[in-house]
């Protein structure tokens, strides 16, 4: 008996036209999804994809499989959506989330999906990128969100469509509280706050590979809400995205767009290879369902 997943996989070569797009739709890797075809073809003894031809095309029995297997996945999910909807939902899921427009946007999904299954509980853990790596790594929490830049290395994961545009924090007292927008250069001088990640990763490229060396860092940080003291009272500035709470509502502060525009993406993940309980599957997969909705 085959499995579902591979007819899945089969599926979405036929509907991608090629295996990289294939293989990023389903957020596997590329050698993983021929290695899957190859066995499906074994299985069957018949050729499915004709992989001589650029771009690849579909053999007769491929097409006639295809059809097939639409047919059986789609009879699946529906049998698994019948089942599930005779079972109540309960249980609580340990969700690790960064600041960011993909958290908030997780959110509201959430919201949503607590209405349905109102026995399904959330506990959430708020950090920084490192440390709910970390926490999955030893399955403290169950699904985690990260902002780039990130290693994906040991998770599974999905791209979120939110995106978070960068500002400069400054004090209202700042000189340049007034200004639209601020370049790297206009902060040569200015003491500067970095979060860890920023400095390790190299973030803002325009920022390191400045003609200028003489930026000031005052400090680094792991949490926003550190840094925001010092620029509460004009001591330094600070890089920050729009939606960090510990700015929020705050007078004492003022946003200043960076230029050129800078913006930054987050992914939706979870430990590879690692079991997770019915209550976070099912999250999961309502997740997955919802963000592919949205992008669609």
């Amino acid at each position: 008996m085959i499995e579902i997943r591979l007819l899945k996989y089969f599926i979405a070569i036929v509907e991608e036209g090629s295996f990289s797009k294939a293989a990023e739709r389903l957020h596997i890797t590329q050698p993983t999804l021929s290695r899957q075809i190859n066995d499906l073809e074994d299985f069957y003894e018949t050729k499915l994809i004709d992989r001589t031809k650029h771009p690849i095309e579909i053999t007769e029995d491929g097409l006639n499989f295809y059809h097939k297997a639409r047919i059986i996945t789609e009879l699946d999910e529906k049998l698994e959506e019948d089942l599930l909807s005779k079972t109540e939902l309960e249980g609580t899921v340990n969700i690790g989330s960064v600041e960011s427009a993909g958290a908030e946007a997780l959110y509201k999904n959430l919201v949503e999906i607590s209405k349905e299954y109102p026995k399904l509980t959330f506990n959430f853990f708020h950090s920084d990128s490192n440390d709910i790596k970390e926490k999955l790594d030893h399955q403290l929490i169950d699904i985690g969100i990260l902002t780039e830049p990130v290693d994906l290395n040991g998770l599974n994961y999905l791209k979120l469509p939110e995106l978070d545009k960068w500002y400069i924090l400054v004090s209202k007292d700042s000189k340049f509280k007034n200004y639209d927008c601020l370049k790297w250069d206009d902060l040569v001088d200015e003491p500067i706050l970095l979060s860890k990640r920023f400095a390790k990763f190299r973030e803002f490229p325009d920022f390191f590979n400045s003609t200028s060396n003489n930026f000031n860092i005052l400090a680094t940080y792991s949490l926003f809400s550190n840094a925001v003291y010092f620029v509460e009272n004009n001591l330094a500035v600070a890089p920050c995205i729009e939606t960090v709470h510990s700015i929020k509502n705050n007078d004492n502060v003022r946003l200043i767009p960076l230029y050129p525009e800078f913006k930054t993406g987050s992914y939706l993940v979870w430990k590879k290879d690692q079991s997770l309980n019915k209550p976070a599957q099912k999250l999961l997969d309502l997740l997955k369902k919802n963000i592919d909705l949205n992008n669609a």
